[in-house]
């Protein structure tokens, strides 16, 4: 998962290229513009996925759930309020 993915442009050429062949990335945004964006600009990767997404939600979605193995977050925390 990558959080914050604003465009995808970071999840495509920095973090797709570095994981395994078979692996799957989901990157998330709070912006649903970033996210309509990533999927019309990414649509032909099939290892790649984006979704809009709330990190300071108290909940997660249950799909979410103990479902990555890592989670990247480049341009995105700083903007958190309340990181614990």
């Amino acid at each position: 998962m990558d959080i914050g993915c604003g465009p995808g442009d970071i999840t495509n050429d920095i973090i797709l290229p570095a994981l395994h062949p078979n692996a799957v990335i989901i990157g998330t945004d709070i912006s649903e513009d970033m996210i309509k964006y990533a999927r019309k600009t990414y649509s032909k990767e099939k290892q790649l996925d984006f979704d809009v997404l709330d990190i300071q939600t108290k909940e997660l979605p249950a799909k979410y759930i103990s479902e990555f193995d890592h989670i990247f977050s480049f341009h995105a925390l700083h903007w958190c309020f309340d990181i614990k």
